[in-house]
């Protein structure tokens, strides 16, 4: 192999992105977790990009007029909040003008912001390599290979038992987290009126 056969292949193995995809509860965020301690590589949160944004535009064709602004707005709105928690697209700390000049780059359509966004949030934690984190990407895996043909697509699996389980005790403890502090205090006296077990 020579030296540009190896930088080629190098390049290469840094180019493709990394999707993890699965049920919900199956430990997805737990791997994104381990697989930011990489060296290289930063999965971003989730986004909902393929069952969201992308199935309102056609993410291979330019962009018509108002759905660039769509797009940085979008994900704007997810460097304030997570999805689904109604960020605000200026109270994030992404810049607009890297991610529209990251877009312009890359094609400038939907696409093209996406992974403008994900290779932003990468370079800012100082990594080179991009990936996404959403479980119900599951069921968009197709389109994701159709954007990214060279993309490495994780999906978990995980014992349905345990799910509930996972669910059961998420539950269980956002209960406990609505419970007013007046509620927290009667909770720690009762344990600490509680006989030993």
């Amino acid at each position: 192999m020579t030296e540009g056969d190896a930088q080629r292949s190098a390049r290469s193995s840094a180019d493709y992105p990394i999707f993890i995809v699965g049920a919900s509860r199956s430990g997805t965020n737990l791997l994104r977790a381990a697989m930011n301690k990489h060296s290289t590589l930063w999965i971003s949160g989730e986004t909902h990009y393929f069952d969201d944004l992308r199935t309102r535009l056609d993410p291979h064709a330019a962009l018509l007029d108002g759905e660039a602004e769509r797009c940085e707005n979008y994900f704007r709105a997810l460097e304030h909040r997570p999805y689904g928690q109604e960020g605000q697209p200026d109270a994030g700390d992404l810049n607009l003008e890297e991610l529209r000049a990251e877009a312009h780059a890359l094609g400038g359509h939907a696409d093209a912001y996406f992974e403008g966004f994900c290779r932003l949030r990468a370079r800012r934690n100082d990594k080179r390599r991009w990936g996404e984190k959403t479980p119900r990407h599951v069921f968009r895996i197709g389109e994701i290979l159709d954007a990214f043909p060279s993309a490495k697509i994780i999906c978990l699996v995980r014992d349905p038992r345990a799910v509930a389980a996972s669910y059961r005790d998420w539950h269980l403890s956002k209960r406990g987290e609505d419970k007013s502090s007046e509620d927290r205090e009667a909770l720690s006296s009762d344990r600490e009126r509680a006989p030993p077990s």
